[in-house]
């Protein structure tokens, strides 16, 4: 699972409703809001709303099993989810914007499942909906999931495509903050040119400083791990320690546990670049205890590193193991990146993405 795509859950903005029951409409409200602030707090409030279910006109009916699927995928109850989202999505008393928020809340389940096929077939949906769809902070949060989408399917012209178009837009912190995240993410990954520094710095600063106005610390820790990428790739790991090292400590921070592993497989790196070999080490090890899932590119650069410190200092039973793990890593990861591979090109060849880059 993306940690962009869970992350994004966080960020969906509020949706306005209007009821004549005062108190319920405050609740509904509220529980949107505590979504995006308090997991304990948003639970307490569904299960306040759940007291007045019978006093629902009929599209809070579909709001509140709307903020219910928000809960199921939290839970990681994911079927529930989608049936939920579909069901919100056919009925026919459901507002446009209703429908809308449901439509690509759904892509990011199928997202989260690895559903390719399905996730393209849903961007076509969302497109199609999009231009009906007045309210800005949610058409602007559409594209974002869309963009965390094709980040997935490492489909990066397309991210950065859907990136520049919310750019020509007014864009809350909170929102630039999300879409800089991404916009980097890509740029780097595309193999920019070390020659553009200069404005990989100002895009730096300029994406900090939108992450710290929403107050989204671990939006800034997300772009500063991209910054220092770039300088690892550009052979200035000196840098990247730099930019990375006064983050070390938060890493226990349960808010912060996600970026652990990709941090330290970073430092290690830099370390290992360095000929700094202790260090390089330490990191890889930090960073393997805090891999819960084998099957990820994060786990793959972790036992590769622990491999190539343990066969430099000839511990060749270690490097063995090590080795197994990693090309037992690497060839589930290839699967998966292949099966991307195939989804899109499938897309293609049934059309839907000719349909998604013309409304594009």
């Amino acid at each position: 699972m993306s940690k962009y795509a869970f992350l994004f859950l966080i960020f969906l903005p509020l949706l306005a409703f209007s009821s004549e029951e005062v108190d319920v409409d405050g609740l509904f409200k509220e529980a949107d809001n505590y979504r995006n602030q308090n997991l304990k707090s948003f639970n307490e409030k569904i299960k306040e709303l759940a007291g007045f279910s019978e006093r629902f006109d009929a599209n809070q009916k579909n709001f509140y099993s709307l903020l219910k699927s928000y809960q199921d995928i939290h839970k990681g109850d994911f079927s529930s989810a989608k049936t939920r989202l579909n069901d919100i999505i056919i009925h026919p008393s459901a507002s446009g914007l209703i429908k809308f928020r449901a439509n690509y809340a759904l892509l990011t389940v199928h997202s989260i499942n690895s559903e390719w096929v399905l996730g393209l077939n849903q961007i076509e949906k969302i497109l199609a909906l999009a231009d009906d769809i007045s309210n800005e902070e949610h058409y602007q949060s559409a594209l974002v999931v869309i963009g965390v989408f094709y980040a997935e399917l490492k489909q990066y012209p397309l991210v950065l495509k859907y990136m520049e178009r919310l750019t020509q837009r007014e864009l809350s912190p909170k929102m630039k903050c999300f879409v800089n995240q991404l916009t980097l993410e890509s740029r780097i990954t595309e193999d920019i040119s070390t020659n553009e520094t200069t404005l990989i710095d100002l895009e730096f600063q300029d994406s900090v400083s939108a992450c710290e106005t929403a107050q989204s610390m671990v939006g800034a820790t997300i772009i500063k791990f991209h910054y220092a990428r770039f300088y690892l790739k550009s052979m200035q790991p000196e840098k990247a320690i730099s930019i990375l090292l006064p983050y070390v400590s938060s890493l226990d921070d349960p808010i912060n546990s996600f970026l652990s592993t990709d941090i330290y497989n970073l430092l290690a790196k830099s370390y290992y670049q360095l000929e700094t070999f202790d260090k390089s080490k330490l990191y890889a090890t930090k960073a393997l205890e805090k891999i819960t899932n084998t099957d990820t590119e994060q786990a793959v650069d972790t036992y590769q590193l622990l491999y190539l410190n343990a066969k430099r200092e000839k511990d060749f039973r270690s490097a063995l193991d090590y080795y197994e793990r990693y090309a037992e890593s690497n060839r589930n990861v290839n699967n998966d990146l292949e099966a991307k591979s195939l989804a899109y090109e499938k897309a293609k060849h049934q059309s839907i993405q000719q349909q998604n880059e013309i409304r594009l």
